[in-house]
C-alpha cells in the first residue's frame, strides 16, 4: 500500500523535473503539485497540467483515501541557470469508512385520560350544586368555619331530628359495568351523642338499596375531628341500562341544633 502511494508521488515529481528543463526561468515561481489517490479499484488515472499535477489510483485492497500534495519553491541566484529546488511531501489520509447515527424513533401512547365522575366534592366552588338535600326537616349549607382542607365544606342536619340526606346524580356515561370504584370522604360531626349516625354510599334511587358495601359509622367515632372513610363498590350492566339514576349518596342522623361536615368527596377508579 505504501510503495503505491509512493510511486505515485515519485511519479508526479518526475513529472515536474521534466517539465522544468527548459533553460529560461523565471526569477521566482511557486508550483504546486496535488495527487489524490482514493483506492477503490485497480484503474490509474493520471492528469497533469501546467501547475497541478493529479494521479488517481484506485484499490479495491484499500478503506482508505491519500491525498499527496507536492509543492515546489524555487528560488533563483545571481545566474540565471541556477536555481535551488525544494520538494515538499505531505500525506494526508482520510479514513473511508462513515458512520451515520439515527436517533432511535419513539412512539408513546397518549394517557388514557380519566372523566370527571364527581363535580365538587370538596365544594371549594362556594356552592352546594351540583349536590342535592333531601329529607324530614333536612337541610344542607356550605359552611367555611369548619373544614378538612380549603375554604369550605358542606354541612348538613335536621330540624325534625331525622335523616338528612345530600346526594349528587352521577352521569352514566362516566361509569362503567363491572368497574370497582372507590368512594372516599372526611366526615366530622358536632356531638357525639347527638348525631347517632352516619354513612355514604351509591344507590339507585333507592335508600335501601346500594352498590357494595356502605360506608357506616357511629357519630362518636367522628366526634372529635375529621376522619377518612372509603369504601369500595361496583356497577351492573342492568343498573346503567335501567331508567333510575346512580347517585352518591350522603346522610347523616342528628338531633336539632346539630350537625354532620363532610369534605373532600372523591370518586374515581379503585387501583
Amino acid at each position: 500500500m505504501a510503495s503505491q502511494r509512493l510511486f505515485a508521488a515519485f511519479a508526479a515529481l518526475s513529472i515536474l523535473i521534466g517539465s522544468e528543463a527548459s533553460p529560461c526561468k523565471p526569477i521566482s515561481s511557486t508550483t504546486e503539485i496535488q495527487a489524490t489517490s482514493t483506492f477503490s479499484s485497480e484503474t490509474e488515472t493520471a492528469t497533469a497540467s501546467d501547475a497541478t499535477f493529479t494521479t488517481e489510483l484506485t484499490s479495491t485492497m484499500s478503506s482508505y483515501v491519500t491525498d499527496i500534495t507536492i509543492t515546489e519553491s524555487e528560488t533563483a541566484t545571481s545566474s540565471a541557470a541556477e536555481s535551488t529546488s525544494t520538494v515538499v511531501v505531505s500525506t494526508t489520509e482520510a479514513s473511508a469508512f462513515t458512520s451515520t447515527t439515527e436517533a432511535a424513533s419513539t412512539t408513546s401512547a397518549a394517557p388514557i385520560e380519566t372523566p370527571t365522575i364527581l363535580i365538587n366534592g370538596d365544594f371549594e366552588s362556594g356552592s352546594i350544586a351540583p349536590w342535592s338535600n333531601f329529607g324530614i326537616g333536612a337541610y344542607a349549607n356550605i359552611d367555611s368555619s369548619t373544614v378538612h382542607a380549603g375554604s369550605y365544606s358542606l354541612s348538613m342536619g335536621s330540624q325534625a331530628s331525622e335523616w338528612s340526606n345530600t346526594f349528587q346524580v352521577l352521569r352514566k356515561s362516566t361509569l362503567v359495568a363491572n368497574q370497582p370504584y372507590s368512594l372516599s370522604l372526611y366526615a366530622k360531626v358536632s356531638s357525639g351523642s347527638s348525631c347517632t349516625a352516619f354513612q355514604a354510599f351509591i344507590d339507585n334511587n333507592d335508600l335501601n338499596d346500594s352498590f357494595g358495601l356502605r360506608i357506616s359509622v357511629a357519630g362518636v367515632q367522628i366526634a372529635s375531628d375529621f376522619a377518612p372513610l372509603s369504601g369500595q363498590f361496583s356497577l351492573t350492566q342492568t343498573a346503567l341500562d335501567s331508567n333510575n339514576p346512580i347517585r352518591v349518596v350522603i346522610r347523616a342522623k342528628c338531633s336539632n341544633g346539630h350537625v354532620a361536615w363532610v369534605d373532600d368527596v372523591q370518586l374515581g377508579i379503585s387501583d
